[in-house]
């Protein structure tokens, strides 16, 4: 992976007219972790993995809402964990999702932050996922044919492309469209 800029944005969760990061994964120019969830940042730096190194990572956060208990993880394996992020507090279910760019207040793409690199697989879940469902689920490639988990709420695997050219969601055909890619 490649920065953009001082930092690279993998996803972001944005509502207009309230918090602009409900919430938002970013990793900084030496390798730090930005972790937004309602304008509250916790930042995880100290990684044993460098996560600019060239090499393919995985990266999975596992947040709820009641304590703001949150861990992150990177190839499966607990990175850090904290407390009181966003702690009572719910996310907007009427934010909208960007991969791969951060969204400014005006609803538009923040090139500054755009990350500059390959997305693979992109899970959501309704449910703060534990250390040993990351740690078993990250490198397992989920089939729709197999019988998904009830708590997953999408699955973009990005080899999944239909007709139109959308990234194809195996869970519950929330398609994503590219509207905005920068060049490399």
């Amino acid at each position: 992976e490649q920065l953009g800029g001082a930092k690279s944005t993998l996803i972001d969760f944005y509502r207009l007219g309230g918090s602009n990061n409900e919430l938002s994964i970013a990793v900084d120019a030496l390798g730090d972790v930005e972790l937004y969830v309602g304008d509250q940042l916790a930042t995880v730096s100290g990684l044993d993995t460098n996560l600019l190194d060239g090499s393919i990572h995985h990266i999975a956060l596992s947040w709820e809402s009641t304590g703001g208990n949150w861990a992150l993880f990177v190839d499966g394996e607990l990175a850090q964990q904290g407390a009181g992020l966003n702690s009572g507090n719910a996310l907007s279910s009427s934010a909208f999702l960007s991969l791969g760019q951060n969204i400014n207040s005006a609803g538009q793409g923040d090139s500054a932050s755009a990350f500059h690199g390959s997305l693979y697989d992109v899970r959501l879940w309704d449910e703060a996922r534990t250390e040993t469902e990351i740690s078993y689920g990250f490198q397992q490639k989920l089939d729709s044919g197999g019988g998904l988990p009830a708590s997953l709420i999408a699955n973009w695997q990005m080899d999944g492309f239909n007709v139109s050219n959308d990234v194809v969601d195996i869970v519950s055909n929330n398609n994503l469209t590219v509207e905005n890619a920068l060049g490399t």
